[in-house]
């Protein structure tokens, strides 16, 4: 007497289909938290700037230059150079040129492929006092 069994079958295009449609919904949901997050980056430093800008307004150097390098650090975008110049500027005010050089080379540091903010530090030495 011969015994058949009958194999169950396994729809595998299924399950492929559902593990594919899983991982696009989790690269989609990854993207979307990336953009939102740096959407937020971009609005903090927006408003980090604007904050500087209006103490430098005031003639609030000492605050305006705390903002302006917490941006230098945090920060490498298409502005980089404007906060260095702004730091610069109240380095200046505070009569604390001593302090010009460290600025300077600190915002190279962070940002060594950044060839504006480069430029920048170029024309802050240029104009920085020589002793």
């Amino acid at each position: 007497m011969r015994i058949v069994r009958r194999k169950e079958s396994v729809n595998y295009g299924m399950w492929n289909k559902l593990i594919t449609m899983n991982m696009k919904a989790a690269l989609i949901a990854l993207l979307v938290s990336l953009s939102v997050a740096h959407a937020q980056e971009d609005i903090s430093k927006v408003e980090t700037r604007k904050e500087a800008e209006k103490f430098r307004k005031q003639g609030n150097w000492k605050d305006a230059l705390e903002l302006d390098r917490k941006l230098l650090g945090q920060s490498d975008d298409s502005q980089s150079w404007k906060d260095l110049e702004h730091a610069f500027n109240e380095v200046a005010h505070l009569n604390q040129t001593g302090e010009v050089d460290a600025l300077i080379e600190e915002a190279v540091a962070d940002h060594p492929e950044n060839w504006a903010l480069l430029r920048q530090a170029a024309r802050s030495y240029w104009h920085s006092q020589h002793w």
